[in-house]
């Protein structure tokens, strides 16, 4: 066995030490980017909910919007209807006391009328 060479037993624990330390460093760096990407996703999925809540809501109140102008313009159109049925019956109330009053006088005309001939 000539030219080979076999490492002492200290040798061979200081190149275990070596190794051990380079594999713990990478081992901890490999964990590093894990966490980064993995914060990465979940940043990301918090800001995707965010913008898919926001968008929510935002249509929501479009629809709110719109409902309630379509209930304003339901009761005002209600409103003018019940006010025009105010004006009419008042106005006809005015044409019927009208009325009345000529035929009341129309009556007595004809009567005083009769009278004078008989």
């Amino acid at each position: 066995m000539s030219g080979v060479h076999v490492p002492s037993l200290n040798e061979s624990a200081v190149m275990f030490n070596n190794d051990m330390i380079k594999t713990n460093n990478d081992f901890a760096t490999a964990q590093g980017q894990v966490a980064r990407a993995s914060a990465s996703q979940a940043a990301n999925g918090i800001n995707d909910g965010y913008l898919l809540q926001l968008n929510t809501a935002n249509r929501a109140y479009d629809f709110e919007i719109k409902a309630n102008q379509e209930r304003f313009n339901a009761q005002m159109h209600a409103a003018e209807i019940t006010r025009k049925a105010g004006v009419d019956a008042a106005n006809l109330r005015a044409i019927q006391h009208v009325i009345s009053q000529v035929a009341s006088k129309v009556t007595r005309d004809i009567e005083k009328g009769v009278e004078m001939r008989f």
